[in-house]
């Protein structure tokens, strides 16, 4: 089943801000990072099995599951997989504190 897809505002955030941090190096780099993250949402939608769950030892990401990004595994894309869709959640990068950027989640987007 191909669920739809709704980011958070966060969720978007992170990517351009991780986008802008590499295009302070290299305008390519962005761009491959861009169409990396952008990769990685299919097989979400069609797997809800993909990425690593959250919720041992992270309570605050409990329901959550976690995979990086092909090419910048360093960036972790944190989703929740619903019935009729996956939420993608925040994309951060491991080196953030990553308990405390989800104190406060806010509603998606579509």
């Amino acid at each position: 089943m191909k669920r739809k897809l709704a980011r958070t505002v966060e969720a978007r955030e992170d990517v351009i801000d991780q986008a802008r941090y590499i295009a302070r190096d290299s305008l390519n780099a962005a761009l491959h990072y861009l169409d990396e993250v952008e990769s990685a949402y299919h097989p979400i939608r069609t797997n809800s099995g993909i990425g690593s769950p959250q919720d041992c030892r992270r309570p605050r990401l409990a329901g959550l599951r976690m995979l990086p990004v092909r090419g910048f595994e360093k960036s972790l894309i944190f989703c929740r997989v619903e019935e009729d869709r996956v939420v993608i959640v925040r994309v951060l990068h491991s080196a953030r504190d990553i308990e405390r950027l989800f104190e406060v989640p806010k509603a998606p987007h579509e």
